[in-house]
């Protein structure tokens, strides 16, 4: 009874929510905290994908260098969104700012 009051570290309290907690006790969330490390993150995919980075690099250790690569550029390629929240938000802006074609919903 003397607990009042959660702060998570990360942004999701899904579990906290169904752990049926009395109703006197706050939650509070880390919203926002991680949003540009996530997008930055997911900006970095963006470009292993693109460039192939993973044949690349599997090739480099093999000492093997098959013409496999066409590398795409990311500038006019599409990228959609799913979950447009935050986080969705910042991915976006560093879509727009690569020149890629963003839909987020």
């Amino acid at each position: 009874e003397k607990l009042r009051f959660i702060q998570t570290y990360g942004a999701g309290v899904d579990k906290l929510a169904a752990a049926s907690l009395p109703g006197h006790i706050v939650v509070a969330r880390a919203e926002g905290k991680y949003d540009a490390r996530i997008a930055e993150w997911v900006i970095a995919w963006v470009f292993m994908h693109a460039k192939q980075m993973p044949a690349f690099i599997a090739q480099q250790k093999e000492r093997k260098w098959i013409k496999i690569f066409q590398p795409q550029m990311v500038a006019g390629s599409r990228m959609l969104i799913v979950g447009y929240g935050s986080i969705g938000h910042h991915v976006a802006a560093k879509g727009i700012s690569l020149g890629m074609i963003v839909a987020g919903i």
